[in-house]
């Protein structure tokens, strides 16, 4: 079973990989907007051919490098080929290119060693190993597992309060006990049947295991990993949206930034329903942007001044709305009145320094949230958290997702200047 998918389906067949690279022989992600680095440790066993166009937007090309970078450190089975003179749409000319490739790889379905980085509950499977529980929500989880010739499995974890391991039949002998090390502590040792597991959990005294019956996980089941609750649902709908309140507040929380930007320009998520908030419902509020939160350092002047160049004319915002959400701040506009005056309250002080928190990808398309001129001259820093870690952790934490209108935007239609 091979991958491939183009643009959104791009980094989707991404996204698919890494997350089950159990599951196919090979992806070949075509004019992919993103990478997902931070997984990319997972792709050990499944070699993938990323393609794009030369003249395609710079971002797409920034969007996936960082993959592709991380995989050839690793020495992982990686290609990336840019097409002279295409677009956006020119990996998608040549079928026959990627299907010749594609059918050159078989599925490792049984390898003895492996990688496997574990970002939410939903993808924690791989293999002959499950990530039951994480031990920091928002952190990637890692697995470094090994088989050898003794019938050993040696794991090495970061980020994992819970794993079970499965004997698979190909890699371990149902004749032998099999031995479970952490690092070079043993942990378990004994008789385990192929319809058996063990699994581990680590407390303040250590690890301890338990034989059962091997737990199968549907790859097909939905909602079926609850992380908190919302009394409402969250939607972007308004001038302030409540959604758009949350995400901002969630990012602002993961960096310990003082304000966040959040832009709706490109948005194409869902709502989050009231009641039980599954994972999938976090991963889906902000589809399909997913890449390393960035911050800026910024004066209340120049926060002001990148509000101010977001607001339209109501038919310029009604075909796509900058208008910018925020969490740390408020502020209140007049879009009757001229460019550069619109502004026309806000709790910034003009001299004072803020970290603010935005999408990476504000700093890489142009078509998010304007800079008011500073776009590919802001200085900025890379976060260690992706959006959607962030999400989860806030989610995890939270337990409840409550966000009101609050008036953070507020929009004035007329206003009267104060009296001398």
């Amino acid at each position: 079973i091979y991958l491939t998918g183009h643009s959104m389906g791009g980094h989707g067949s991404a996204y698919l990989g890494f997350h089950h690279p159990d599951l196919f022989a090979a992806a070949a992600p075509l004019a992919a907007a993103y990478g997902f680095s931070w997984l990319a440790a997972s792709a050990q066993h499944l070699p993938f051919l990323w393609v794009g166009g030369e003249k395609d937007e710079e971002y797409y090309r920034v969007g996936v490098a960082a993959a592709v970078d991380r995989m050839k450190r690793l020495n992982y089975p990686v290609q990336f080929i840019e097409l002279p003179g295409e677009d956006h749409f020119g990996p998608v000319k040549d079928f026959d290119r990627v299907f010749q490739w594609l059918r050159q790889h078989r599925r490792v379905a049984h390898p003895e060693s492996f990688t496997f980085e574990v970002d939410t509950p939903l993808h924690r499977r791989a293999y002959w190993i499950t990530v039951e529980t994480m031990a920091e929500p928002g952190k990637v989880a890692v697995v470094k597992a090994r088989a050898d010739a003794d019938n050993t499995a040696w794991l090495e974890l970061d980020n994992v309060a819970a794993i079970s391991v499965w004997p698979d039949p190909h890699v371990f002998r149902a004749d032998r006990a099999l031995a479970v090390y952490i690092k070079d502590r043993a942990v378990f040792s004994g008789q385990l049947p192929a319809s058996h597991e063990v699994f581990l959990t680590r407390n303040a005294a250590g690890w301890t295991a338990v034989k059962r019956p091997r737990r199968e996980l549907s790859l097909t089941a939905y909602r079926t990993n609850p992380v908190a609750f919302a009394p409402e649902s969250l939607d972007m709908d308004g001038t302030e949206a409540r959604l758009a309140n949350w995400i901002a507040d969630a990012m602002r929380s993961a960096t310990g930034a003082d304000v966040a930007f959040y832009c709706r320009a490109a948005y194409r998520g869902l709502p989050i329903p009231a009641g039980t908030v599954d994972v999938v419902d976090v991963i889906q509020c902000t589809r399909p942007f997913d890449q390393y939160l960035v911050t800026a350092e910024l004066s209340g002047r120049e926060i002001v001044e990148i509000l101010e160049d977001n607001i339209q004319d109501a038919a310029a915002q009604a075909r796509r709305n900058l208008l910018v959400q925020i969490s740390g701040g408020k502020y209140s506009f007049n879009r009757q009145l001229a460019p550069g005056k619109r502004i026309v309250s806000s709790t910034f002080e003009p001299d004072r320094v803020y970290k603010v928190v935005m999408e990476g990808q504000v700093v890489e398309r142009d078509t998010t949230i304007r800079l008011a001129g500073r776009f590919k001259k802001l200085p900025h820093q890379i976060s260690n958290f992706p959006l959607s870690l962030a999400l989860y952790r806030y989610a995890a934490l939270s337990k409840e997702l409550v966000a009101q209108r609050e008036g953070r935007v507020q929009e004035i239609e007329r206003f009267e200047k104060p009296p001398r």
